[in-house]
């Protein structure tokens, strides 16, 4: 996925399915990281553009 906007409004959903108590810290954790991560390295290739 190479989409500011998607991984941004992934963030939201997973946010609100934790509020919803549908998932564990430790799974909204993980989860974050890793779209944290993909939101880092899609910013960090439009940058080199």
């Amino acid at each position: 996925m190479s989409d500011e906007g998607a991984i941004k409004e992934q963030l939201m959903k997973l946010q609100f399915r934790f509020e919803m108590d549908e998932l564990t810290e430790e799974e909204y954790d993980r989860l974050e990281d890793e779209l944290l991560g993909t939101l880092a390295e899609i910013r960090a290739n439009k940058d080199k553009r």
